[in-house]
């Protein structure tokens, strides 16, 4: 009777293991409840996206039948929770929804479980907005040159000069400046793709000595007085070194030696760049004494533009003269202190020169304004036989040399003059402002440029 209840019991344990283990595998091919659904509803009050897919643990293996030869107890269980929660207490638990509340009166907050992130969005940080007409990633937005303003365009940080060959150039609004690093000259100064100065070439006049040289065309920096050198003068034939300053956005021009009458030997340097608070051009000069003993010179400044339109200046001690062996410019007046030299008849070759006011020289044309702004210097400090401001006109009208001199000083031998700095200020004229010959509010814009 013992036993036939033991084999009794022997058999339904063997019954209860095999169906265990059977519903053991087939549980594990159930897919995970973390895998089912791709969104859970957290019951949080921010929706979530359906197609926001949910972080989850890595996937929990498959839990296989042990093997026979070591059978583990197991204890059954009932068969109406039999379900993929019930297989393991090593998987998952999913996550209970919560129902939906219309109007919730505390807010729920989401319930993660240690397998599973929460499905609702991360909070993010307002990304920064690029303030209107800043420019962006796409670039630096380029300030306006006058126009209907007309005034000096906004700081748009550092100009940087561009170098090309031999050639060099700087460009400040829509004015472009360019040197030869060679010859050490500014070969030109073009307003809107149109040439400003006198180009090669264009600069005098068919059996004209100086289409010789040809150096009288865009800008040149001589020593005074012209005296002391002969001509053609020797500062423009000499060979000069050059160089792109990258982290100053410098374009630096020095000359060979050139010699004077005397005997003496100069050398001098060009500086050039932009300012973008001022929107001008900067040209730093500076002579070098290379002789051994001291010699006296004054830093002189040509540009040479075209025979039409006109300049002006404030009149400083006295009135203009003859310069040299020239005669004065046909066309000359003065109205309320500003000396005007009208360009627009036949002036054939003439010069006139004068002490001026204030530290600037314009010339306007075809609705171009040209300054050169400078420091004032007394008359007694310009070199002998010169003014602080020349003004020359070619023959044939070719062309119209705009010049103004610092102070004339000794120059110990082996040493440099001080820096002499000259702003050049290109601008457009307002559409609404009297540009005529005599205007007193073009003055008066030119000294608001000026003052700047």
């Amino acid at each position: 009777m013992k036993s036939e209840r033991l084999k009794r019991s022997i058999v339904g344990f063997g019954v209860a293991f095999a169906a265990t283990a059977l519903l053991t595998h087939c549980g594990s091919d159930e897919p995970s409840p973390s895998t089912q659904n791709s969104t859970v509803d957290t019951g949080s009050s921010q929706p979530t996206s359906p197609t926001t897919p949910v972080s989850t643990q890595p996937a929990v293996s498959p839990q296989a039948s042990p093997p026979a030869s070591q059978p583990q107890p197991v204890v059954p269980q009932p068969t109406s929770n039999v379900g993929p929660a019930a297989v393991s207490s090593t998987l998952p638990m999913p996550v209970q929804p919560t129902p939906p509340v219309s109007t919730p009166s505390t807010p729920v907050a989401p319930q993660p479980t240690p397998t599973m992130t929460d499905s609702a969005p991360m909070p993010t940080a307002p990304m920064p907005t690029t303030p209107a007409g800043t420019g962006g990633s796409g670039g630096t937005e380029q300030p306006e040159t006058g126009g209907a303003g007309g005034g000096a365009p906004v700081d748009a940080g550092p100009i940087v000069p561009m170098k090309s060959g031999n050639t060099y150039s700087i460009t400040v609004g829509d004015a472009v400046l360019t040197a030869d690093g060679p010859s050490g000259h500014i070969t030109g100064l073009d307003v809107g793709g149109s040439p400003l100065f006198i180009t090669k070439g264009l600069g005098c006049a068919a059996g004209d000595d100086n289409c010789a040289t040809q150096t009288n065309y865009g800008a040149s920096f001589w020593t005074a007085p012209q005296d002391d050198w002969d001509w053609p003068p020797q500062v423009d034939a000499v060979t000069y070194t050059h160089s792109l300053d990258a982290t100053a956005n410098t374009v630096t021009l020095s000359s060979g030696g050139f010699d004077l009458k005397s005997g003496s030997t100069l050398k001098v340097s060009k500086t050039l760049s932009g300012d973008a608070a001022t929107q001008s051009f900067v040209l730093e000069y500076a002579i070098e004494n290379a002789s051994t003993a001291a010699v006296s010179a004054g830093p002189w400044e040509i540009s040479r533009v075209k025979a039409t339109g006109f300049a002006f200046f404030p009149k400083g001690s006295d009135d203009p003269k003859a310069g040299g062996d020239f005669s004065t410019i046909p066309t000359t007046d003065i109205t309320d202190g500003i000396v005007w030299y009208d360009f627009s008849g036949t002036d054939d070759e003439a010069k006139s020169v004068a002490d001026g006011a204030e530290g600037w020289l314009a010339y306007f044309s075809g609705g171009t304004l040209f300054v050169k702004k400078f420091s004032d210097s007394a008359s007694g400090d310009i070199a002998p036989g010169h003014s602080e401001v020349e003004v020359y006109t070619a023959p044939g009208d070719n062309y119209v040399e705009l010049e103004c001199q610092g102070k004339y000083g000794s120059i110990a031998a082996g040493a440099k003059s001080p820096t002499w700095t000259v702003h050049w200020l290109v601008r457009t004229a307002p559409a609404d402002l009297d540009v005529t010959k005599g205007s007193a509010d073009l003055v008066a814009w030119v000294r608001s440029e000026v003052a700047k």
